[in-house]
């Protein structure tokens, strides 16, 4: 059976991505930040406000890898380091400067009811809710088999610079130069663990190195830049994981998705997240992204929707999409000023022939 898993995907301002604990914060372990990836994943980026967001017993049974009987007892302790763990952000317009802000405001257990209810921190609003640009992507499903705390905190640090556009030999790579420093705080390595760089070379970046190359879609080499004769930073060459194979239902193998250019995430996001209908026609929902603007979308979503609670039945919506896109285009040839914001075809569109 497919993991609940597989299509779940998270989306976090780079700011965010890029955060540290605070110092002396709690430590959080590997079954706390799944938690918190999962929980984020319930966001759209389109939305106006956060919201009470839950997680059933099933699915965090599945994150936590803890039995359900056990889960109820264990639940108590894992709730409370995320609710008392302090991050730190460091903020756009200060150099200097930074946020201190927990995860969650609160967190709710309600195992009669089946699930888990979680309320982010208003602090945290402009990092997951409304972003356009600067933000990083990525499912669920792919860092929830990593089984380092340090492989999960570096997965998305290197997928921020794995570009969309593919390569020559069809493939993506990128590459990010980050001071060791730095990357010790993101990571969460204690300032007094591995004061030797062949020490955390050894025992942080090349664990993560083969960790993320045999259970992800990324792959990536180093190499150390040294300021003088010291090693200061190190420089990720990231690449798109050729070799990485993902068996899902019917023994299909996932290849990792080269994206066309034009596609707009937030495109993406929206439509994802408004019609969860299209989540089985990834193709037309990438076609979608990359043909339609954001204002576009979101009126076309808003139709949608508005004819959905209207009681009106929409058999296919995609089709529904699709035309939308098709009037755009025609009107865009036909027209040397074209008003790409017109949705008159959605207005006058009879919803039961789709």
């Amino acid at each position: 059976m497919k993991s609940e898993l597989s299509e779940i995907r998270v989306t976090k301002a780079n700011k965010l991505v890029e955060a540290s604990l605070a110092e002396s914060a709690v430590k959080l372990t590997l079954r706390d930040q799944k938690i918190i990836l999962a929980v984020i994943s319930q966001i759209s980026p389109s939305d106006p406000d956060f919201k009470s967001y839950r997680l059933s017993i099933d699915t965090l049974a599945e994150l936590t890898n803890i039995h359900k009987n056990t889960l109820y007892s264990e639940f108590e302790r894992i709730s409370a380091r995320l609710a008392s763990c302090l991050i730190k952000i460091k903020e756009q317009d200060e150099p200097k400067g930074f946020l201190h802000t927990n995860w969650f405001a609160d967190i709710a257990f309600k195992p009669s009811k089946g699930y888990a209810e979680f309320s982010f921190s208003r602090k945290l609003k402009p990092y997951l809710i409304g972003i356009k640009d600067t933000f990083t992507w990525y499912y669920l499903s792919k860092v929830s088999s990593l089984q380092s705390v340090y492989s999960i905190r570096l997965y998305p640090l290197l997928r921020q610079y794995l570009p969309i556009k593919s390569v020559q030999n069809g493939k993506t790579e990128g590459y990010r130069i980050i001071s060791i420093d730095e990357l010790k705080d993101i990571l969460g390595v204690d300032k007094n663990n591995y004061p030797r760089f062949a020490d955390f070379k050894r025992r942080v970046i090349i664990q993560c190195q083969k960790e993320i190359s045999e259970k992800t879609d990324l792959a990536f080499d180093f190499e150390p830049v040294k300021d003088g004769r010291k090693i200061t930073k190190l420089k990720f060459n990231i690449k798109s994981n050729a070799s990485f194979e993902e068996v899902v239902e019917k023994e299909e193998v996932a290849k990792p998705e080269l994206l066309p250019a034009g596609y707009d995430e937030n495109v993406a996001n929206m439509l994802l997240s408004e019609v969860p209908e299209l989540k089985s026609k990834m193709g037309i929902v990438t076609l979608l992204a990359t043909r339609l603007d954001f204002i576009s979308a979101s009126q076309a979503c808003l139709m949608y929707t508005n004819a959905k609670d209207a009681g009106k039945e929409i058999k296919d919506p995609a089709a529904y999409f699709l035309g939308i896109l098709k009037h755009q285009e025609k009107q865009a040839k036909n027209s040397h000023n074209p008003d790409m914001d017109d949705m008159s075809w959605a207005n006058r569109a009879d919803f039961d022939e789709f």
